[in-house]
């Protein structure tokens, strides 16, 4: 590789760095800022379940089916959608057992359903931070530019004759292959997380 090449091989790594760095950056702001909010509206789900215990009037039953349905607001805006509806469910069967005195019959278990869905959502939310088809698009693209690299390039870089320049791009792609195989171990353990357990 001559000077020029590198020069330019080095100016378009800077340039496209230059150029990812802020969208990847604002896009990573964006899903923590979800995370944090539908975080915040399962909890208020969850702080509105804890306080049935503690009404013991009619008048108090009310007020808690209130801050339920202000709850589940929270939940369809940033929840995912079938835990928004399970937690309507919810909503639904308080409201006939304890306003209009129905019996207990469905409340438990869509109670029981609600958490499940909740905490396996904020756990998917929190192992993944991507989807499946962007994790598997990682591996797939580390693999290929790491094959691709060492099948292609690498015999050439043995009969070099610049010996400086052959060792430093080297040290750099030895380096580069680290970073590749750990993305690739990262995103093949939150694969395994994703994979819902029996």
């Amino acid at each position: 590789m001559d000077a020029a090449t590198a020069a330019l091989l080095g100016a378009s790594i800077g340039l496209t760095g230059t150029l990812v760095a802020p969208i990847v950056t604002s896009y990573q702001a964006r899903r923590a800022k979800s995370q944090e909010l539908m975080r915040d509206a399962y909890a208020r789900g969850f702080a509105c379940l804890a306080r049935i215990p503690r009404c013991d009037t009619p008048d108090d039953h009310r007020k808690l089916r209130d801050k339920m349905l202000e709850a589940l607001a929270h939940i369809e805006i940033v929840g995912v959608k079938s835990t928004s509806d399970l937690y309507g469910t919810v909503v639904e069967s308080y409201e006939a057992w304890k306003i209009q005195d129905g019996t207990n019959s469905g409340f438990e278990s869509s109670a029981k359903k609600f958490q499940q869905a909740a905490r396996s959502d904020i756990a998917s939310s929190d192992a993944n931070g991507a989807s499946t088809p962007a994790l598997l698009g990682r591996v797939v693209v580390v693999a290929l530019l790491l094959a691709f690299y060492w099948w292609a390039r690498f015999p050439g870089l043995l009969d070099s004759g610049n010996r400086a320049l052959g060792g430093l791009e080297f040290a750099v792609v030895t380096a580069m292959t680290v970073v590749g195989l750990w993305v690739v171990v990262v995103s093949v353990r939150k694969l395994f997380k994703s994979v819902p357990s029996t």
